[in-house]
């Protein structure tokens, strides 16, 4: 008990460096993650809500129930297979295509990469880190859009809202 956290057993590195090395990484697939999960769950909680009861309104909902009950590595082994075996669109692993190497600057490999003058190692980098955000993602995103349903189902009742509607504004007004 140092403080240290000692020495990593496969490098013979201090492991509190290598864990400062690879935070940036970390953090810049929770924050993608985080985006995904708020840019998609919101308007799937909000499509829930608004057409509840049509024939639309069960798709959302049961993509969150997926969400929430579908382990993580199984469904990233899924879209790895679907997006990256079959379709080709997403790299299978890493962080940077082969043919793009720079020393990084902040250690956010997407801020690096438009730091400097490679064309083509963003977009490399972007695609890179969609599936893994898309993955971890997946269970915020249930959460979220189960959660803004629940809310804007509790919304549409309130007095302000039949005000509104009784004044005449219109419905996509009323939802905004």
């Amino acid at each position: 008990l140092r403080g240290d956290f000692s020495r990593s057993i496969g490098t013979s590195e201090s492991v509190l460096k290598e864990f400062l090395t690879l935070l940036p990484a970390t953090l810049e697939l929770g924050t993608a993650a985080l985006l995904v999960a708020l840019l998609v769950g919101i308007p799937a909680g909000v499509l829930a809500a608004v057409a509840r009861g049509a024939l639309v309104a069960p798709a959302p909902l049961g993509a969150a129930l997926s969400g929430c009950s579908m382990p993580v590595f199984w469904w990233g082994l899924l879209l790895i297979l679907l997006f990256s075996g079959t379709l080709g669109w997403t790299p299978v692993s890493g962080r940077l295509g082969v043919q793009f190497y720079f020393e990084p600057i902040t250690g956010f490999l997407l801020i690096d990469a438009l730091l400097v003058d490679e064309p083509g190692a963003f977009a490399s980098a972007l695609r890179h880190l969609i599936l893994p955000a898309l993955v971890l993602a997946t269970y915020p995103l249930a959460v979220i859009a189960r959660m803004t349903r629940s809310a804007m189902l509790e919304v549409l009742h309130d007095d302000y809202v039949r005000t509104a509607r009784a004044k005449g504004l219109s419905e996509n007004r009323t939802m905004w």
